[in-house]
């Protein structure tokens, strides 16, 4: 079961935990992640932390149109 078994996956998942945060709790809180072995995917609409990580996904929606952008 793969509910049971997350801790085996290595992949941590979080989804806007970063908005409520200052920008000094913001940079710490993603140093600490960094740190870790574990994959990361993190949901996030604080675009100050773009440039912290290597690989993204972002999504934006325009004039009606949502494009989704791979780097």
């Amino acid at each position: 079961n793969i509910l049971t078994n997350m801790d085996s996956l290595g992949l941590l998942m979080m989804d806007e935990v970063l908005d409520k945060l200052d920008v000094t709790g913001r940079f710490k809180f993603i140093e600490y992640l960094l740190e870790s072995d574990e994959q990361l995917f993190l949901v996030s609409h604080t675009d100050d932390i773009n440039n912290l990580f290597s690989n993204k996904i972002q999504i934006v929606k325009s004039n009606g149109m949502t494009e989704v952008f791979i780097q």
